[in-house]
């Protein structure tokens, strides 16, 4: 009986981990709310970065994407001001009150959507972005051995915890 029992306990046990490794998704440091759906994005070889009506200080942040996503992937990542047909679209928050440095990236299996006041706000969006793909993206290395990329299907609302960064030490 104890036998069955222990067999049962640890099936259960096993069932339930694959259920949340599944869903698990793996940023540091950990955001607000983090909403994790199922399925995923595969990057497509050739995709673009929509800013519509954004100004240039905010487009500098989808430059530099671009480029670390061209250089370290390999995919063909273009800037455009023009929304129909981007996979990543840029836009202001609708609302009023949305934090300074905070953003909202929605990942969908069509495509992903980036809302931030600052470019502050969409320089940590793209960070966090980059955190979903392979580590090697995050550390501006290319790996021919990767061959394909893929973004969980997650809703993030962030906003950095304290409004200074800094590092204490106490000798």
């Amino acid at each position: 009986m104890k036998k069955k029992l222990l067999l049962l306990v640890a099936l259960l046990s096993l069932s339930f981990s694959a259920t949340r490794a599944d869903q698990f998704v793996n940023l540091t440091p950990q955001p607000k709310p983090l909403t994790v759906g199922a399925g995923s994005l595969t990057l497509p070889a050739q995709f673009t970065i929509g800013h519509p009506d954004l100004p240039d200080s905010l487009v500098v942040e989808a430059e530099r994407l671009a480029e670390r996503l061209t250089a370290t992937t390999g995919l063909a990542v273009s800037v455009s001001d023009a929304t129909p047909g981007a996979l990543i679209r840029m836009a202001l928050p609708a609302a009023a009150d949305f934090p300074t440095e905070g953003y909202r990236l929605t990942v969908t299996a069509d495509g992903v959507s980036v809302e931030a006041r600052t470019s502050a706000g969409f320089f940590y969006a793209f960070q966090t972005l980059k955190k979903l793909l392979p580590a090697h993206v995050s550390a501006g290395v290319a790996d021919p051995a990767v061959e394909s990329y893929a973004l969980p299907v997650v809703t993030i609302e962030d906003e950095p915890r304290f409004g200074y960064r800094g590092f204490m030490l106490d000798v």
